[in-house]
């Protein structure tokens, strides 16, 4: 009987046939492959920048092709979009749950676009081109306000913001009356890198120039023009002024040379000079006797020579110099009612001396992030209650020598452990210290290649 099955090699004709055809199918008649499918098209962008289309698709995880929708426009809590050349903001309408917007460094002029974001609490637009703060007047969410380095000019609009708590307004052409009345309702205000906004003036500055030397209160307020600041060009030397404050030198930024306030038997405070924010020369407060606090010079951010404060009797209170990383010596001597140094938590280096003599101070904590003595000494004598040097744990170099003397309550030099010293170094008469402790110093000094001369004289078990 002859079989009907076909042969194998017919079947595999059959289908390499039916491949052809299909492939044939699938081509343009001429053999050419078929026309590319045009992707789909995403349709309008709410937003009419293109630099801000693409940071909101970003965002979004959205690719170049996917259509906006209010499902995916009503998810977005925080967008970033710093240094995109965007010159408009319009269509941020849209994104209704927007907490977080940080469009920093771009060319937008307008904030319009933000006035109903009712969820907005973090808005950054510094580096811009921004003139006017009003479409913010509605945005009562708003906690943190970056808007440095633009044109504004009115800052009232921050007033009707009852959450606000801090605002950097470095860099605009702003009255420093309205700036002062925004800090008063509550908010931390920074101008230019400063945190008090007492520190402001208004410009162009009054220059008196000379060797001034102010005794008499007619002299005094000759100083001053109105708000605008105050810069002396040359020394200033307050002395045996009738005045508890200095009030009418609230205006003064900058002194070009030294400046000394001394034997003033009035003054209780001068809390009055937060504008000033430099001097060229050396800082001297000294012998007044009912001065309570340096608070005020928080803006004090340049000492071209060293800081003194010298035998006042009645201080107690540094203040704080949060704005002074360097100084050019440091002699703090003769404050018989200063129990603490704290205050000068931002000094990391000093170019100079550093020199306590105080009968109170406890404890050398307010020099914790001091790095650096360079081309100076480190000189901690004649401090009767000071008990331990921790507060110098950060001290890595002191180039010109060490000397602890005279400190009848020291116990313990944990916290001095310097990589590099310069110079003699001499710890003597400290009755509670251990000699041991001394020499255990001195051996880890010898260590890291100290090769001067090393005193070690009527400390404790002599």
């Amino acid at each position: 009987m002859t079989s009907t099955r076909a042969p194998v090699s017919r079947i595999l004709v059959l289908v390499l046939l039916a491949l052809a055809l299909q492939a044939l199918v699938g081509c343009n008649g001429d053999g050419s492959a078929p026309a590319p499918v045009a992707p789909p098209d995403p349709g309008p962008s709410p937003f009419v920048d293109p630099a801000l289309t693409q940071a909101v698709r970003g965002a979004l995880g959205l690719d170049a092709h996917e259509q906006f929708v209010a499902a995916h426009l009503d998810t977005l809590s925080q967008l970033v979009a710093r240094g995109q050349a965007i010159t408009s903001l319009e269509g941020l309408d849209t994104l209704e749950a927007l907490q977080v917007l940080d469009v920093g460094d771009n060319l937008i002029g307008d904030l319009e676009p933000l006035s109903g974001l009712t969820q907005l609490t973090r808005l950054d637009v510094s580096s811009n081109a921004v003139t006017s703060l009003t479409p913010l007047r509605t945005v009562r969410s708003l906690q943190i306000v970056f808007v440095e380095h633009n044109l504004v000019t009115d800052v009232s609009p921050l007033f009707f913001l009852p959450l606000l708590e801090r605002v950097d307004l470095s860099g605009n052409p702003v009255p420093a009356a309205d700036l002062r009345r925004l800090s008063e309702r509550g908010a931390e205000v920074r101008y230019s890198g400063l945190l008090e906004i007492a520190v402001l003036c208004d410009e162009p500055p009054v220059v008196r120039s000379g060797r001034l030397t102010i005794e008499r209160l007619f002299d005094l307020l000759k100083l001053p023009n109105a708000n605008r600041c105050l810069e002396i060009e040359g020394s200033l030397t307050l002395s045996n002024l009738p005045l508890a404050n200095l009030q009418d030198l609230s205006t003064l930024r900058r002194v070009d040379g030294p400046l000394r306030i001394q034997r003033n038997a009035l003054l209780v405070e001068i809390s009055a000079l937060t504008s000033l924010s430099e001097v060229t020369g050396g800082v001297q407060i000294s012998q007044n006797p009912l001065l309570e606090s340096l608070d005020g010079l928080k803006a004090l951010g340049t000492i071209g020579g060293r800081l003194q404060i010298l035998n006042n009797a009645a201080l107690a209170d540094l203040g704080s110099f949060s704005n002074l990383g360097q100084s050019n010596g440091i002699t703090i001597s003769g404050n018989p009612n200063l129990q603490s140094i704290a205050g000068l938590e931002a000094v990391e280096q000093v170019l100079g001396s550093v020199v306590l003599n105080a009968a109170g101070v406890t404890s050398l904590e307010g020099l914790h992030n001091l790095r650096t003595i360079q081309a100076g000494v480190l000189s901690i004598a004649n401090n009767p209650v000071l008990s331990d040097l921790r507060g110098l744990r950060s001290l890595e170099t002191v180039s010109g020598g060490v000397t602890i003397r005279g400190n009848a309550s020291l116990q313990t030099l944990d916290g001095l452990d310097p990589g590099r010293v310069g110079g003699r170094v001499a710890i003597e008469n400290n009755p509670r210290l251990s000699s041991t402790a001394v020499n255990d110093f001195e051996e880890r000094l010898r260590q890291r290649g100290f090769d001067g001369t090393f005193s070690n004289r009527n400390n404790g078990d002599f």
